[in-house]
């Protein structure tokens, strides 16, 4: 009983699909002469290539010594129809010289752009030892649609089934069906000044507490054409987190940022 929420959602992916697949014959002559008018938004984020990279560091000496560092980067390559997204992260910190946490995270997406939603599917690897997990895979097939586009603010919503294996450092191994939920939402304060925030909800089906949150803010504000300064936070919250780990987990980060 508990695989028959996945497989109805898996059902219901095909049948959007299917319409969605139907509704972009149709459109293709309309979007070929005029893409705006046929949904495809026609922005920067829709240049062939982009990408940003972002670095991280914090030391303090004195009462304590510490030495944070980390990176960011990703790269978009875009179709009229097809894009493709990588992306990848790396966190590490030392106090008085031993590591108290490091963690990676790549991620790779692939999207299929209809005129009015997209649907993509996500393959992500994550390790965070510090975290209870030596290896995280993650693959996700979903449905996405933006709201809002031409206003100050953007939002986008994501929704779909996923599989999890989680390695855990304990020596213990789960594997579950999931259902994976993301709000991003972007927030244009000023021409130069900009908001960006994510939730993020993870489900276990084989264990319904095992709930899993994120929510992440950042704000950046350029200091020239291609670099800004940034300042984010991540919150992650697990209901049931592997032993010898805290439910609750959060990172603040004052970061340069290059686009590209």
């Amino acid at each position: 009983m508990k695989k028959f929420p996945l497989l109805k959602l898996l059902f219901s992916l095909v049948a959007f699909g299917a319409a969605g697949a139907r509704a972009q014959n149709q459109s293709a002559q309309l979007i070929a002469r005029d893409p705006a008018a046929a949904g495809i938004d026609v922005s920067a984020d829709d240049r062939p290539w982009s990408g940003q990279a972002e670095l991280n560091f914090l030391s303090t000496v004195g009462n304590t010594e510490t030495l944070s560092t980390g990176a960011k980067a990703s790269g978009k390559r875009n179709w009229q129809y097809w894009a493709l997204i990588a992306r990848g992260e790396y966190l590490q910190n030392r106090d008085k010289g031993k590591k108290t946490a490091e963690s990676y995270l790549f991620g790779l997406r692939g999207v299929r752009k209809f005129p009015v939603f997209d649907v993509f599917s996500d393959n992500e690897y994550q390790r965070n030892t510090f975290g209870g997990f030596e290896n995280l895979y993650k693959i996700a097939l979903g449905l996405g649609r933006e709201f809002f586009k031409g206003t100050p603010h953007l939002l986008r919503l994501e929704a779909g089934p996923a599989f999890v294996i989680e390695e855990r450092v304990s020596g213990e191994t789960i594997r579950f069906g999931s259902l994976s939920v993301q709000a991003l939402h972007k927030w244009k304060i000023t021409d130069k000044v900009e908001l960006n925030d994510r939730f993020s909800y993870l489900t276990n089906f084989e264990d319904m507490a095992d709930a899993r949150y994120e929510f992440e803010v950042g704000l950046a504000a350029p200091v020239s054409t291609h670099f800004s300064l940034k300042a984010g936070y991540l919150a992650q919250y697990r209901n049931r987190p592997p032993v010898k780990t805290d439910r609750f987990d959060g990172k603040s980060t004052f970061s340069l940022l290059a686009t590209f």
